[in-house]
């Protein structure tokens, strides 16, 4: 069974099952990033576990943090981190408590544990505003707060193509995968941020099922764009406060083999430029 929170894929732990009940665990290790300030991790878990079958709990540095059993669905839940590097470990276990038989299987047992949607947000503390603002990268520094990049490539900086001034960010080649590979470069609001709108230009030059470029906004996906071929301007409504938005591109997302001859129009590409954040009745 295949679940997800938004869009159409998230992670599942493996099949552990076995005829012997041999107890079995697998672990999911996600490290954040050492530049980071205090603040708060974000996902969303559907478990769809149920003792004594299996387990599903995290840990964060190694210290337990909690257990979650036979969800109806995905919930999200948090975690509040201190600056620097954490280790935030996801376990799946099977049979944990050793035992030599198990009762018949509920029909509404999955299995499996799901996770999807998974961000952080700074605190207001170590937040920084969109400066310059409109930004087009002509400091010739990326990443720097509030933007930050990372997936199975990085978006950098470059001059090849702009819309204003001589830079703009460009995201990875990620051809090179054998598989669905996601790069996203993501931007920041502070608490104190008023709400407004987000503006930015946009080339995206992309076409399923080889690649697709999608604006997710807090997780969830607010826009999708492809075929995109000359600077566009694009705009998105944001409330006050806090938020994160990615810019992901992302390459055979649907995982074809072999994918379709590559089109002539299509750059396998995605830039961005003059990124702007305005409050709303302003012009």
């Amino acid at each position: 069974e295949e679940e997800a929170n938004s869009g159409l894929y998230s992670i599942v732990s493996p099949d552990l099952r076995n005829e012997e009940l041999t107890p079995a665990n697998s672990t999911l290790t996600l490290t954040t990033n050492p530049t980071w300030g205090d603040g708060t991790l974000h996902f969303f878990v559907y478990p769809g576990v149920q003792e004594p079958f299996d387990h599903f709990h995290y840990f964060v540095d190694g210290v337990w943090r909690n257990s979650l059993t036979r969800g109806g669905g995905f919930e999200e839940w948090t975690i509040e981190l201190g600056p620097g590097e954490h280790e935030i470990a996801f376990v799946y276990e099977y049979n944990p408590f050793g035992l030599a038989s198990l009762p018949p299987e509920p029909s509404d047992w999955i299995g499996a544990a799901f996770i999807d949607d998974v961000y952080f947000v700074e605190s207001s503390s170590n937040c920084l505003a969109l400066d310059p603002n409109p930004d087009s990268f002509e400091d010739a520094t990326f990443p720097s707060l509030p933007w930050s990049t990372g997936g199975a490539g990085d978006w950098t900086l470059t001059n090849d193509v702009t819309y204003t001034g001589m830079m703009s960010i460009k995201s990875p080649y990620l051809e090179d995968n054998e598989g669905p590979a996601i790069s996203n470069a993501t931007l920041v609001t502070c608490d104190f941020f008023t709400g407004g709108i987000l503006q930015f230009k946009v080339i995206a030059s992309v076409l399923p099922p080889r690649d697709i470029f999608i604006v997710y906004v807090d997780g969830e996906e607010a826009a999708q764009l492809v075929n995109v071929n000359e600077w566009t301007e694009f705009p998105l409504g944001l409330s006050p406060g806090a938020h994160r938005i990615d810019f992901s591109y992302q390459y055979n997302t649907f995982g074809v083999s072999p994918l379709p001859p590559n089109r002539a129009i299509r750059e396998g590409a995605v830039w961005i430029d003059d990124v702007s954040l305005k409050p709303f009745g302003s012009k």
